[in-house]
């Protein structure tokens, strides 16, 4: 409990100091936000906003479990890493869309088939690590045993569930970027599931 305390103040605090660092810089290079002109008008104010914030986020992210595994003797897991892994790889699809619209002067980046085909290839290689790899049992659930044992399916429940998350936030975040907002509730209630089912 006391790791997962300190990798969530290690987290927040690179987020909270880089975020106002990375904002300046992003403007400085001008690594703005594209609007629509078909979509609301309201919208159109954000133009120019800095996007790819999200590096701050996946920094934070890595900076917090390089903390909770070296600040208590811990050791770096498989499944840690591959978890750490498919985050900073669905990172990288999302840092390309971003410098799509960047380069293109528009708010159209990758279509959605190069998107769900990046994702498919990141949720494959995640699944292939942790069998083969980490060599963990196709199962439903990695927290407790549901008795569900799915085989070859287990790939294509590794890409629903990854693609569901990724473009869940990304739908959320492009409302009204409200993404950590809706982030925080949804790992909240993973992480109050995990200690639940592990205790």
């Amino acid at each position: 409990m006391t790791a997962i305390l300190i990798a969530a103040a290690v987290g927040f605090f690179f987020t909270l100091l880089g975020s106002p660092l990375a904002i300046r810089l992003f403007r400085v290079w001008g690594w703005g936000q594209r609007i629509r002109e078909d979509g609301p008008q309201g919208h159109m104010e954000k133009m120019g906003t800095p996007t790819m914030g999200g590096v701050v986020i996946i920094g934070g992210m890595i900076a917090a479990y390089i903390a909770a595994r070296l600040g208590f003797g811990g050791s770096f897991t498989v499944q840690g890493a591959s978890v750490l892994g498919v985050t900073v790889a669905l990172g990288l699809v999302g840092a390309a869309d971003d410098l799509i619209k960047i380069r293109r002067r528009r708010s159209l980046g990758l279509g959605m088939s190069a998107k769900l085909g990046a994702q498919c290839i990141v949720a494959i290689l995640f699944a292939v690590v942790i069998l083969h790899v980490a060599h963990l049992a196709p199962d439903l659930s990695f927290i407790r045993d549901t008795g569900v044992r799915m085989g070859l399916a287990f790939y294509l429940w590794t890409f629903v569930m990854v693609s569901a998350s990724a473009n869940g936030v990304n739908l959320t975040d492009g409302l009204d970027g409200l993404a950590s907002g809706s982030s925080a509730l949804v790992l909240a209630c993973i992480i109050a599931g995990y200690l639940y089912f592990r205790g």
